[in-house]
């Protein structure tokens, strides 16, 4: 009895929105989820996007591997929330009601036209074309990834230019000019006979 520990302190694990997101959406159906999405569902969708930025979207894993690993068909339905949220945000229009079938056949070539763009990909471009009232998606989808292109650009080129100027200029100029000279003029090797 007296090897016994006390676990008094233990506490249940949190659970991710995104993982609770994800439990939901497997337990629905097709026709379930073309009803229209339910307000704790889109609590859910929101604590996700809220989350999202760009790193975080590039790190997270491809449609394809998410296909390969939960199947085709509920990784669909996840982009048919994402689709159905989206629609939601715009001014009512016919095109914003979707039936079962064109629910199922958008996600399904979404999933097939960005098989190496990832959920959060998805999710992140349709929250940055909010404000821009798009209803064709390849077009929210070529405007966002344009937009994740320039900015990869202007990070590699900013990478690129600390690489090749490694000494930042307000510190050059605090520096006495002798420093620099190594730097500017490699020696071709330690010479002991030129430096006697």
């Amino acid at each position: 009895m007296e090897n016994v520990k006390e676990y008094s302190d233990w506490t249940r694990p949190e659970v991710s929105p995104e993982w609770e997101l994800f439990r939901t959406v497997q337990k629905m159906s097709w026709d379930e989820l073309a009803t229209g999405v339910n307000p704790c569902l889109l609590d859910m969708y929101r604590s996700t996007e809220l989350g999202l930025d760009l790193q975080k979207a590039l790190s997270s894993p491809k449609l394809n591997q998410l296909g390969e690993k939960h199947g085709k068909d509920l990784i669909c339905r996840l982009i048919g929330l994402t689709v159905l949220v989206y629609f939601d945000r715009l001014p009512r229009n016919t095109e914003a009601n979707f039936g079962t079938w064109r629910l199922r056949q958008t996600a399904e070539w979404l999933y097939e036209t960005y098989l190496c763009e990832s959920m959060r990909d998805l999710m992140y471009a349709f929250r940055r074309a909010q404000g821009k009232y798009a209803h064709d998606l390849l077009e929210v989808m070529t405007d966002y990834l344009e937009w994740r292109a320039s900015k990869l650009e202007a990070i590699h080129q900013s990478r690129s230019q600390a690489a090749v100027n490694p000494w930042p200029n307000d510190f050059k100029e605090k520096l006495p000019e002798r420093w620099f000279l190594g730097y500017l003029n490699p020696t071709n090797g330690n010479n002991s006979q030129e430096a006697a």
